[in-house]
């Protein structure tokens, strides 16, 4: 990207003596948020191994806003039908192994001893039950938990790493609270959810908000309990 080309769309960064207006703070963020969203697509064709170069794309944003496009229309469309084509067909192949690690994952999980499933389709195995009686709806819990991938990324655990949180069972994500409630105080839980168990999106679309099998352990630290 040229230093012309920058100065020219007006793309320099914005001191912050220029957000004074709500218009300025409104132009700013939304420049951030676009940036974001380019970041986010970046990251995703980087996991399909393609790297585009930043200040080429940068430098189409600015010569668009100067008019200075240095592709014609007919090029633009075909050399992104051929990337389109490119994502996709690498896209597909990424799924269809990912597929197959998380079935090769659940199958061993299959085979461990005492391992259960629940009416929702939840895989479980009680590592520890803990003491006491069942929890309760009405109880409220420290819980230690952390949700990954078969690959180990970690999808969901608490704000601060190695923190518990504290939650009333009634009040409990779904999958939580179906999960603790099959250990005590003192217990830990591995579940394992497959896709098709997954709250389907609204709109009725027949697809999984997330495609993918998710490992939960779960470890129920303390309870107290309100009769």
């Amino acid at each position: 990207m040229t230093a012309e080309s920058i100065k020219a769309a007006d793309i320099a960064p914005a001191p912050a003596l220029l957000l004074e207006s709500e218009e300025q703070k409104r132009a700013y963020a939304s420049g951030v948020i676009l940036a974001h969203l380019i970041e986010e697509q970046l990251a995703q064709q980087k996991s399909l191994h393609i790297t585009l170069n930043k200040n080429i794309l940068l430098a189409g944003i600015a010569d668009t806003f100067t008019h200075q496009v240095k592709m014609s229309d007919n090029e633009i469309r075909q050399t992104m039908a051929v990337f389109d084509e490119q994502v996709r067909v690498l896209t597909q192949a990424q799924s269809e192994k990912k597929q197959a690690e998380d079935k090769v994952y659940v199958d061993a999980f299959l085979k461990r001893e005492g391992v259960k499933k629940t009416k929702q389709g939840l895989l479980y195995h009680i590592d520890n039950l803990g003491e006491g009686s069942a929890l309760k709806d009405t109880d409220t819990i420290q819980v230690s938990y952390k949700g990954t991938l078969v690959d180990g990324t970690v999808v969901d655990a608490p704000t601060i790493d190695n923190a518990n949180e504290i939650f009333r069972v009634a009040n409990m994500p779904p999958v939580l609270r179906d999960s603790v409630k099959l250990i005590r105080e003192g217990g830990q839980v591995t579940v394992v959810i497959p896709p098709a168990t997954l709250e389907k999106p609204k709109g009725g679309q027949d697809v999984s908000p997330l495609n993918t099998v998710v490992i939960y352990t779960i470890s129920v630290v303390a309870v107290n309990r309100i009769n």
